[in-house]
């Protein structure tokens, strides 16, 4: 049987966060009490098959952004707070990932707090989208 590492990312009274270029590895833990932890996997390099992100936050907050190109599976329970996953209903991230995808598994629990994942496009530089906008293309 082959050991995973298990790394983690832990917030009390204070506020972390992991973006960029990064290495997602299998088993991730993330807690946050009384504080805040965001993860931006856009940018990260998240491997082929299943990494799962277990989460905790009691009275804090968990913010993880997806982008579109990867699957993402979320199952947790709240308890006077809100565990979702938010997908865009237009634009990349409404589409779903191709087959083969990554799989990211996002699961825990909320007391108090929140646990929010949003399935969400890289983002775009100011002027191409403004001048998409104005010009109808």
């Amino acid at each position: 049987m082959q050991h995973t590492p298990i790394r983690g990312l832990v917030s009390i009274f204070s506020g972390n966060k992991k973006a960029g270029r990064w290495e997602l590895p299998r088993h991730m833990r993330v807690l946050a009490i009384f504080g805040s932890a965001e993860l931006d996997l856009r940018d990260a390099l998240v491997g082929p098959g299943v990494s799962l992100i277990e989460t905790l936050t009691i009275f804090g907050s968990i913010e993880i952004t997806v982008p579109p190109s990867i699957d993402v599976e979320c199952d947790g329970d709240a308890i006077m707070g809100a565990f979702a996953l938010h997908r865009s209903r237009k634009g990349p991230a409404s589409v779903a990932p191709p087959p083969g995808s990554p799989v990211v598994r996002v699961t825990g629990d909320a007391y108090m707090g929140a646990v929010t994942v949003r399935v969400k496009a890289q983002r775009e530089k100011s002027f191409g989208h403004l001048a998409r906008k104005f010009l109808g293309r």
